[in-house]
């Protein structure tokens, strides 16, 4: 019997019902060798999870980076469980205010703070009170912010935004020379490292020419340092968006910057941004995130070592890594490293703080599993993976 029959034909009526197959594009099947991997999950303790026909895996996607602290947390678990028979209320929650100052004395940037749900909502909210706020329309967009139609180049009219590559900061310069900008928005780290004085020249030159500087932390809050990569690499932004692993998994976002910016964010409203039961969960997921960082850094530097063993490529930061194969090899590499009980994600992954001394003994076999059916020239089972259509710009 097919090791993922299930997931198979839970696939071909999902596609009947939502487009994909799923909700969101980098969980699709068709990202990984579909028909040789997992497509759906039930369940997860730690850093493992359950697919839906019953087979156990180490997980480095981590819900695309939101899971930093492992599934079933027991202090996040037991907040949940207390808030979720009142989730909504006719009024506000105290909790907003609550984890909004927990936010505030963690940020540097931070004087007030605006939550909603998702870092695309986060990115947009951002984009437009920086636009009250300095009243001029253009953004200069640097990363990946979502699919709003202002943050993609996809053929849709964006509303006067300029993609730019990272670390050509020339570019950034000519676009604030040649019409009025409201802000730059930037993923500040990824894979590739910025260059010497990059961030802070950005973020000078927004002064310079009246501009916002908004650090999009999604990926890397919490996971790089606690405040992302403004505490990794000393930078202050004038504003900054997070989200992913700010409630452990449970949809938060944010936007936070100081007071005289964030009264633009009178106009950013909705039901269910003071929704109590991810509050609930940021709250308690806050005073963990601390301790985690040293324990997500200390297992990527083990993985780092099995890769460089391996002579397995990879690139990025080690909390965040990517693996370099291409084409079939990438195929082949994701289906083995399954068949041996590990999920990684061909547009990079992420490390749990949960990961166990066991975790990491079966993510070796696992490794050593796929180098030796590439070098062998194994047959892909599955089919080719194919890239994302929304992505990054560099």
């Amino acid at each position: 019997m097919n090791r993922y029959k299930k997931s198979i034909e839970l696939t071909k009526l999902a596609r009947l019902v939502t487009p994909g197959g799923v909700q969101t594009m980098s969980k699709r099947a068709e990202r990984f060798p579909e028909g040789a991997f997992p497509a759906y999950l039930t369940g997860g303790e730690g850093a493992n999870v359950w697919d839906i026909d019953g087979n156990e895996y180490v997980d480095y996607i981590c819900g695309l980076g939101a899971v930093s602290l492992g599934y079933e947390n027991d202090e996040i678990t037991n907040a949940v469980i207390n808030a979720s028979a009142f989730p909504t209320s006719s009024l506000g929650s105290p909790l907003e205010a609550e984890v909004a100052q927990m936010l505030i004395d963690m940020i540097p940037c931070a004087e007030m703070v605006r939550f909603m749900k998702t870092g695309s909502e986060a990115c947009s909210a951002a984009v437009r009170i920086a636009r009250r706020y300095t009243n001029r329309e253009g953004i200069i967009s640097i990363g990946y912010h979502g699919w709003h139609d202002w943050a993609v180049q996809d053929g849709i009219d964006n509303g006067y935004t300029s993609f730019i590559p990272y670390n050509d900061l020339d570019r950034i310069e000519t676009c604030f020379k040649s019409y009025e900008t409201a802000a730059v928005i930037i993923e500040p780290v990824l894979f590739e490292p910025p260059q010497e004085r990059y961030l802070e020249d950005v973020i000078h030159l927004c002064d310079l020419y009246g501009a916002l500087c908004i650090f999009d932390e999604m990926v890397t809050g919490f996971r790089w340092s606690l405040t992302g990569a403004s505490g990794y690499f000393n930078v202050k932004p004038n504003m900054a968006v997070y989200g992913k692993a700010l409630a452990n998994g449970f949809p938060l976002a944010c936007v936070v910057g100081p007071r005289k910016v964030m009264k633009y964010a009178d106009c950013i409203s909705g039901t269910f941004g003071g929704e109590t039961v991810s509050l609930a969960a940021a709250r308690a997921a806050i005073p963990q995130h601390d301790g985690s960082i040293v324990r997500q850094w200390d297992r990527g530097m083990e993985l780092d070592d099995m890769l460089d063993d391996l002579n397995i490529p990879h690139s990025g930061y080690m909390v965040h890594p990517r693996i370099d194969y291409t084409g079939k090899k990438m195929a082949l590499f994701l289906q083995e490293t399954a068949q041996g009980g590990v999920l990684f994600h061909p547009g990079g992954f992420n490390i749990s703080a949960a990961l166990t001394d066991e975790d990491m003994i079966q993510t070796q076999k696992a490794l050593e599993r796929a180098v030796r059916a590439i070098r062998g020239g194994a047959k892909l089972e599955g089919k080719m993976p194919r890239k994302n259509t929304l992505r990054r710009t560099s």
